[in-house]
């Protein structure tokens, strides 16, 4: 820029004696003539052009080139700072109120069953008759074969047949100490009207050399259309016979027409968890 500027300051300085010196040479002949002294000669005067000395000023200013320093933000960028936010939302546990049934509760009627007694040691043998009669004497009573009415197994006694108004089995065994109950399961059939008219018993004979029967342990009259039922476990104390040889007698004596009858299965002895 500088060298442009006295570049251009010295083309006007030139150009300007250019013109001073055509312009001073038209005007010469109208200057007079000046005769020397002695001389014929004329003499011209001798106008030096005088070129105007125009010392070229050099600007003592220097041509500011503007300083722009480049401005670097002063401003930091900045990251947004996004902290991760846990939801702050508490679990709910569901509040559910107990429900109280508005209907009673119904206990079922279950009907109380007696188990049947599974001995380990069989104190009456052929208590159930499998055996037919064997340890037994029969008098009037019969040993039936019939699955469907014995209590358990195929074999069972029955008293009340027609032609005799008194039948009966009978066996000797000891009583034991341990197991003094009695036990067998009964099951009593009639079409009469009144009870105590047909009756069974179970006698003990505890001396065996006479011929006394000995004593009723056992009386049953409900030999009646009213009291007749099913199979039911009947438990008899033998207490006081404990350790003793006895004759046991199961009889049923029944009136001319035969109209009740009594089956029986099952005889052995137990202990008294029997009871319980």
């Amino acid at each position: 820029m500088h060298k442009f500027f006295l570049t251009a300051v010295f083309l006007a300085l030139l150009l300007s004696s250019l013109q001073v010196s055509s312009a001073q040479e038209p005007y010469q002949q109208f200057l007079p003539i000046v005769r020397k002294e002695g001389t014929s000669e004329a003499t011209t005067p001798t106008v030096e052009p005088t070129t105007p000395t125009v010392e070229p000023t050099t600007p003592t200013s220097e041509p500011t080139t503007p300083t722009v320093e480049p401005t670097t933000p002063t401003s930091e960028p900045t990251t947004p700072t996004v902290e991760p936010t846990t939801p702050t939302v508490e679990p709910t546990t569901p509040t559910v109120e107990p429900t109280t049934p508005t209907s009673e509760p119904t206990t079922p009627t279950v009907e109380p069953t007696t188990p049947t007694p599974s001995p380990a040691i069989q104190y009456i043998p052929n208590g159930g008759f499998e055996e037919g009669a064997a340890g037994w004497t029969i008098n009037g009573a019969s040993i039936i074969n019939s699955p469907t009415d014995a209590h358990s197994g195929s074999y069972f006694v029955r008293f009340g047949n027609p032609g005799t108004t008194r039948q009966s089995i009978s066996i000797i065994v000891t009583v034991p100490s341990e197991a003094p109950y009695l036990t067998f399961w009964s099951k009593a059939e009639s079409v009469l009207s009144d009870c105590f008219v047909d009756a069974g018993y179970i006698w003990v004979d505890d001396d065996l050399s006479d011929s006394n029967p000995g004593e009723i342990i056992y009386p049953k009259f409900d030999f009646c259309s009213s009291g007749q039922h099913d199979y039911r476990l009947e438990v008899v104390d033998f207490s006081k016979y404990a350790g003793k040889t006895v004759q046991i007698e199961f009889a049923l004596s029944t009136s001319a027409t035969f109209q009740s009858s009594w089956s029986v299965d099952d005889i052995d002895f137990r202990d008294a968890s029997i009871l319980e």
